[in-house]
């Protein structure tokens, strides 16, 4: 609701970039941000960034944390 989705569409858009960041596995989840690992922190935080599909954004170090194989993905993800 912070960013002026309704709930309808910020489900929808959450499960979007959850996918997009190969996260959907956590769906809706009531565990807070600082019990998750340091890789999955890095992702849930570009997805946060894509949440209002931004025409542009400024990142710094978005793969730090991430394996090999998931940074990959995620900068290919930024280069989309």
């Amino acid at each position: 609701m912070l960013y002026g989705l309704r709930e309808r569409k910020l489900k929808k858009r959450v499960r979007e970039v959850l996918e997009l960041v190969d996260l959907e596995e956590l769906g809706v989840s009531d565990k807070l941000y600082e019990e998750y690992s340091l890789g999955m922190k890095a992702r849930l935080s570009i997805a946060r960034a894509l949440l209002t599909e931004p025409e542009i954004f400024i990142l710094d170090e978005p793969t730090l944390g991430l394996d090999p194989s998931s940074a990959r993905t995620i900068r290919e993800l930024l280069v989309k």
